[in-house]
């Protein structure tokens, strides 16, 4: 059994072997040139039930060698998540936004159209130290630790919301990553994390699905019990569907005490053009 990258026990139970695989970042710049490759294999966890990566590659493995590599998420459903993120309870009358990444940029756009947000984004060079032009969120997961998250804090002030789009997916300590997201955010504030469902693919046995990037493979009900382990309370949830692949939404609080297991509460699907 390996240890569970959500809940920390020693219950993930491998599933299958694909053996070494070439990253899918790496171009090789002639035919005869030396193919990286790094262990893909799959397991379960037998406590929470989260599908994850047996051996996540460390952040330096994974980092492209070019600088022009770009990841784009879907977007047809921000217009309405911006509208409810705008109307959630208790935000004082101009509340501090924070985005994680380059990835929340269009979400905060639209929040600041509706109301006169203060938002901010969390800058790789200047708050995390990353200098490569070539790093990505593979390498900015690993950076963003609690005590980076406190010095940014001492900047900028506590954030009565913390976005996160597509990051938590390839967190390779999902626990560490959870804590920064928890520093920044103030007391009573919120905490959005949208991440892939896998769901579908995995109903279809899709191998296509598995990336080396990607640490945690979750659906609808092991979504909410990873956000559980991490000491989140969800306050609102969304499945959104797309063609491809559906988004799973949370807008959580910072929990207090001991949260009953999620496993059986279901996530509301909502439709949008695509």
């Amino acid at each position: 059994m390996n240890t569970c990258l959500s809940c920390g026990t020693p219950s993930v139970a491998p599933v299958i072997d694909f053996g070494r695989h070439a990253l899918c970042n790496r171009f090789l710049e002639t035919a005869t040139a030396t193919e990286e490759t790094v262990p893909l294999g799959m397991g379960a966890c037998h406590r929470c039930g989260v599908v994850q990566i047996l051996e996540p590659s460390s952040p330096e493995s994974l980092k492209p060698h070019v600088p022009w590599i770009t990841c784009t998420e879907p977007e047809g459903h921000l217009d309405d998540l911006a509208a409810t993120i705008a109307r959630l309870p208790g935000l004082p009358a101009e509340a501090t936004i924070c985005g994680v990444s380059s990835k929340d940029d269009s979400l905060l756009r639209r929040l600041e159209y509706l109301r006169p947000f203060r938002t901010w984004r969390i800058d790789p060079n200047k708050d995390l130290g990353i200098q490569d032009p070539c790093a990505g969120i593979e390498t900015m997961q690993a950076h963003l630790t609690p005590a980076r998250a406190e010095a940014m804090v001492s900047r900028q002030g506590l954030s009565d919301i913390v976005i996160a789009r597509h990051v938590f997916e390839h967190a390779s300590s999902p626990t560490t990553f959870a804590m920064a997201l928890k520093q920044l955010v103030t007391s009573g504030g919120y905490v959005v994390i949208e991440v892939p469902d896998c769901q579908k693919a995995l109903d279809a046995f899709d191998y296509t699905t598995i990336w080396e990037e990607h640490s945690l493979y979750l659906t609808p009900p092991t979504f909410h019990r990873v956000l559980q382990e991490q000491g989140f309370t969800v306050q609102h949830s969304l499945c959104i569907p797309y063609a491809l692949e559906n988004s799973l939404i949370a807008i959580t609080a910072v929990a207090s005490g001991s949260q009953t297991s999620c496993l059986d509460e279901q996530l509301v699907s909502v439709d949008v053009e695509v």
